[in-house]
């Protein structure tokens, strides 16, 4: 499994796909400065309630229209690699 998180013109779009690109499952919401407390959540939720388990995502990716510099963007950048890396 795959896992995008998709920021564009102030909104969230999480993406859970299979290997062959087949979208599964999404989540989208409304960002509103609260980032850090919705993302792990969300992204645990839609894990959960697609009966599979975060080391079940083999590659979380960010893409983004926001600059890098801006803590929206940051915040989705750490969460990606934190997952990336627990494998």
């Amino acid at each position: 499994m795959k896992l995008q998180i998709n920021i564009k013109d102030n909104n969230i779009l999480l993406v859970l796909e299979a290997e062959t690109k087949e979208k599964i499952d999404k989540i989208s919401f409304p960002n509103e400065r609260n980032l850090t407390e919705k993302l792990l959540v969300l992204i645990d939720n839609l894990v959960k309630r697609n009966k599979l388990e975060i080391n079940d995502i083999k590659n979380v990716k960010v893409k983004s229209d926001m600059a890098d510099s801006f803590t929206t963007a940051r915040i989705a950048k750490v969460t990606a690699n934190i997952i990336n890396q627990i494998k």
